[in-house]
């Protein structure tokens, strides 16, 4: 008579993700209704109001104060095409970001970091970034680079958690001592960029100080920040 409250996938998701939420005192609710997380009485939208209070959210991330950051679904098998749409069009009505998640993203690692841990670093780095923003503290011109944030016991400004970019930096260098590309374009013309007309892809771009000539690499981007990619190699 009894079913089982979490199937594999899902379970893969929380047991990646409950380590980098501590570090922010987040807590992570499960399988929770969508009308406990969102005001169902502002939604507009035939049928949005029934579908909230049948649905739940797979995980549902919230802040220290318990109140809601974002949302997670694992989209395993049997997903409905419109009700996804309804669940969608839900979190984008109620300013909760949902972040859909399949088997392809579990357990992808990088420096020891899983995709969606680097999801949830990236979620709460960056609002912290913004509000420092928002008081004052930063420049609000300064572009927002999870390589930024350094290690508690950082030795020196490039000691962060998340500085990836050196792991394209190096690929990109044997590419260009390979190819022969001149002196003049050195490693320090890199720089890179966001662009959600290329399919949510970001592109390291390789200047050349002379000429038209510039060497692109895909990556893998992280969500709706512009932050740095999660490169794929």
């Amino acid at each position: 008579m009894l079913k089982r409250l979490s199937n594999l996938g899902e379970q893969k998701v929380h047991d990646e993700i409950v380590g980098a939420a501590e570090e922010y005192q987040a807590h992570i609710y499960r399988k929770v209704r969508i009308a406990d997380v969102v005001d169902i009485s502002r939604l507009s939208g035939p049928g949005l109001s029934r579908y909230a209070l049948q649905a739940h959210f797979d995980f549902c991330v919230c802040n220290e104060s318990h109140v809601p950051a974002f949302a997670i679904e694992y989209d395993g098998g049997g997903h409905s095409a419109i009700n996804d749409a309804k669940k969608d069009e839900i979190a984008l009505q109620a300013g909760l970001a949902l972040f859909r998640i399949d088997e392809r993203l579990l357990n992808r690692t990088r420096g020891g970091v899983t995709f969606l841990q680097y999801l949830v670093h990236t979620y709460f780095l960056g609002n912290a970034f913004l509000e420092m923003q928002e008081k004052g503290q930063l420049d609000p011109t300064e572009p927002f680079m999870m390589s930024g944030f350094l290690k508690k016991d950082a030795r020196h400004i490039f000691d962060s958690d998340f500085n990836y970019s050196g792991v394209a930096r190096g690929r990109l260098t044997k590419i260009m001592t390979k190819a022969g590309v001149p002196d003049g374009a050195n490693i320090s013309s890199v720089d890179f960029r966001s662009d959600v007309r290329k399919g949510g892809f970001q592109l390291y771009r390789l200047r050349q100080h002379s000429g038209r000539r510039a060497i692109r690499v895909r990556a893998r981007a992280t969500g709706y920040r512009d932050a740095q990619p999660w490169p794929t190699w």
